[in-house]
């Protein structure tokens, strides 16, 4: 996911949809920084409240990341999804909701 970011991407999605998307990529680009630390239990819980959200919603990323062959979801559906966990992230981080 982090490898794989569309040249094209900014230009043909809302300035919502792109904030959203990208507070999903610094979620999972923070979890993977800490990941060999997470993975042993040597992590503290409260050192970075950005890998704390996303240690906290790593299912729900997870979940929305991966698509079993023949599941079928909108565009809208996508995108209202991802802005959820963009705001999940937000809250969770900052301890108060997204403006």
């Amino acid at each position: 996911m982090l490898e794989s970011v569309s040249r094209v991407r900014d230009g043909v999605i809302s300035a919502e949809h792109l904030e959203a998307a990208n507070m999903v990529l610094r979620a999972e680009a923070a979890y993977r920084s800490h990941e060999d630390l997470i993975a042993v239990g040597a992590y503290r819980p409260g050192a970075d409240r950005l890998v704390d959200a996303a240690i906290a919603l790593r299912p729900e990323m997870l979940a929305f990341l991966i698509q079993r062959p023949g599941d079928r979801t909108s565009f809208e559906e996508s995108a209202a999804r991802l802005q959820a966990i963009a705001h999940r992230l937000h809250t969770h981080q900052t301890g108060r909701a997204a403006a």
